[in-house]
């Protein structure tokens, strides 16, 4: 038999590596379910969790923010850049299209690894860097959708993109990074409360009867009732 060659010794340590991070993320998420900060948990700590040794941490990782960095790609691979998939298109949605594309929010699985990041941020510049890059990617994307509506007509020209794209994506993070997370029906009700700002900023004033940007036809929709 041959001997493994370098290429396949690094592709079998990648793959470790991924199922130890793995491991460590589900221990996160139990971590954050119970409304424990990144920041408070040791590595000796998230180890055991994790049914790891520090020696096997330390292999694969640096440090937490070495971890939290790799974290933070793999929810980029997984999620995209954008928060929702309204930010593609070009034309303004519904009012209905807007809540449902906003209610889709490919980041809700990861909101464990946001908080993580956004907390660490907060004390280390490594982290700050990595959580900065993340949420940039998600501005960016919205501002280009901002800057198509104001040239196409059905979002307000005197929008500048970057300022109102930078506030409208920190809303949204600072809610995906909530720790403990919220609850299905504070969740819900916070999406109502994102599509009314959504749309009051971006689209109101120019939509069409019922709701409906200019050309878009309107689908009728029931609305969620909020718990008493």
């Amino acid at each position: 038999m041959a001997p493994p060659t370098t290429r396949s010794k690094q592709s079998d340590r990648e793959t470790r590596r991924a199922a130890t991070r793995d491991k460590l993320r589900r221990a996160l998420q139990g971590f954050h379910e119970a409304g424990i900060h990144y920041t408070e948990v040791s590595v000796e700590k998230l180890s055991a969790a994790a049914d790891l040794t520090r020696t096997t941490f330390y292999v694969y990782f640096d440090d937490k923010v070495d971890l939290l960095v790799a974290w933070l790609e793999d929810v980029r691979a997984a999620a995209g850049s954008a928060p929702s998939g309204w930010t593609v298109r070009d034309r303004a949605p519904s009012r209905a299209q807007l809540r449902q594309d906003v209610a889709d929010a490919r980041y809700r699985p990861h909101t464990a690894v946001l908080a993580a990041a956004r907390d660490t941020a907060l004390f280390e510049l490594r982290a700050d860097a990595a959580y900065r890059a993340f949420v940039r990617s998600s501005i960016d994307d919205l501002a280009d959708h901002i800057e198509r509506g104001r040239h196409g007509g059905w979002i307000h020209p005197d929008l500048p993109a970057i300022e109102v794209a930078t506030w409208l994506a920190s809303i949204v993070h600072r809610t995906l990074s909530a720790t403990p997370p919220l609850d299905e029906d504070a969740y819900m009700d916070r999406i109502d409360d994102y599509t009314d700002i959504l749309w009051n900023t971006l689209y109101r004033g120019l939509a069409g009867p019922g709701g409906s940007a200019p050309g878009v036809v309107q689908i009728p929709t029931q609305s969620r009732p909020r718990p008493k």
